[in-house]
């Protein structure tokens, strides 16, 4: 039995295992567990519940107990090393707000999501892309914060308006 499979039937036998708790059945190091459980995360293998010390991890297709909270996620990138499809998937890898939900709605937020990180790194002219997503109540939400000049001063600065009063004049 290799590594991945020990750990595997560890988290299957005990529903949700913490970092810790891997360590101490298996005696590997934190950054070997860490590294085979990444491993495991992106075959779509284990999720990842929780943040910092609160991390624990269940099998992919587990459902979430009632009343544990999906993990929400927040991070700001430099827009110089982002990507659309580098979010996604670290929001996929980090958090269960898609777990057990229908492809349609998969679908769309992988869309939605995409399209709106795109916008920011082409658009926006901003060193910074903050993105949040998460679960709350029921209802899937994201958010994409580029911290640029937005697309009314973009049209503004590019026709060479000035704005006087609620008139534009060239």
């Amino acid at each position: 039995m290799n590594n991945q499979e020990k750990i595997l039937n560890i988290i299957k036998r005990k529903k949700k295992a913490s970092g810790r708790d891997l360590i101490a059945e298996l005696g590997f190091s934190r950054a070997y567990v860490n590294k085979v459980l990444n491993e495991l995360i992106r075959e779509g293998l284990v999720a990842r519940l929780g943040q910092t010390n609160q991390t624990h991890y269940k099998l992919a297709g587990d459902k979430t107990p009632a009343g544990e909270k999906s993990a929400a996620f927040r991070k700001t990138y430099k827009r110089a090393r982002a990507s659309e499809d580098g979010v996604l998937a670290q929001i996929n890898m980090e958090t269960n707000i898609l777990n057990n939900l229908s492809e349609r709605v998969v679908s769309l937020f992988n869309y939605g999501l995409t399209e709106m990180v795109n916008n920011a790194l082409d658009h926006s002219g901003s060193d910074k892309i903050k993105v949040i997503a998460g679960c709350r109540q029921n209802t899937l939400l994201f958010g994409v914060d580029d911290l640029g000049m937005g697309i009314f001063e973009h049209i503004r600065k590019k026709k060479d308006c000035r704005i006087i009063g609620r008139r534009c004049r060239t």
